[in-house]
């Protein structure tokens, strides 16, 4: 008999405690540990990427230029997929530079642009085609027929009016 009252008592000290015997504070990190998953970034497929490159809505933003050899047109594209990130974490800096120090150990790629398409979080690198950086500044493409459809909606201004003012913005911001 004593042995079976000492085994439970071992038992009781050498286990994980119930639920009924956490703290409230220990039970919600219980809780949030066997919910969270870890991080996973895992590289699309050519199809995968061709495919997002033809939709509109991704390719807004896109790279426009190398910062090592000035190159403006000849860029190759990488996209990555980042999975085990809750959707309301994906604008948190605290998430994003966590998932940047883990691309960089898994891939040698620097300079990333991290965003979100059609509940997908995604990784964005570039890489120049004359001299293979991934030092590349990505914008917004602003002569884009939407956006000037968008912004004529808005101003009330003509198609042309519009794509003059951009063009003045532009070259102006060129200059400095």
């Amino acid at each position: 008999m004593a042995n079976k009252t000492h085994n439970k008592s071992f038992q009781r000290t050498h286990k994980k405690p119930c639920a009924a015997e956490l703290s409230r504070s220990d039970r919600k990190t219980e809780r949030t540990r066997s919910m969270s998953k870890p991080t996973k970034i895992k590289e699309l497929t050519l199809y995968e990427v061709n495919k997002l490159l033809t939709d509109k809505k991704f390719s807004k933003l896109k790279p426009i230029k190398c910062k090592f050899c000035g190159e403006e047109k000849r860029f190759s594209r990488r996209i990555f997929e980042v999975n085990g990130v809750a959707k309301s974490k994906y604008s948190e800096d605290k998430t994003q530079e966590s998932i940047r120090v883990q691309f960089r150990q898994q891939y040698p790629i620097d300079f990333i642009s991290l965003k979100t398409h059609e509940g997908r979080f995604l990784i964005d690198s570039a890489v120049c085609g004359i001299c293979k950086s991934t030092a590349i500044v990505y914008d917004i493409d602003l002569f884009d027929l939407d956006m000037i459809a968008e912004i004529q909606k808005l101003t009330g201004k003509s198609k042309e009016d519009i794509i003059i003012g951009l063009r003045q913005t532009s070259d102006m911001l060129k200059k400095n």
